[in-house]
């Protein structure tokens, strides 16, 4: 395929020929993927800022140290087997 694209652009530059359509449909198509133009690089889009993140609430039940102000709450199940 790399030997067909050279010679398409061979007969097209130095020969100033047009040659005709490849047998092979894969050929033609790496010819026509060669022979447009590339798109234009696209705008970067303007967008609002996003709103501020809400604030994260702490889970109560999550000890750190075992001096924490907040105590997990315990059900009354979990009182009975620690007796």
């Amino acid at each position: 395929m790399a030997n067909a694209i050279v010679a398409h652009a061979i007969l097209t530059l130095r020969h100033d020929e047009m040659p005709e359509a490849h047998a092979s449909p894969e050929v033609n198509l790496a010819l026509m993927a060669n022979l447009r133009e590339p798109s234009p690089e696209p705008e970067i889009m303007a967008l609002p800022s996003a709103p501020p993140a809400p604030p994260l609430q702490r889970n109560p039940r999550i000890r750190i140290f075992a001096g924490a102000d907040h105590q997990a709450p315990t059900s009354e199940a979990a009182q009975e087997s620690e007796s």
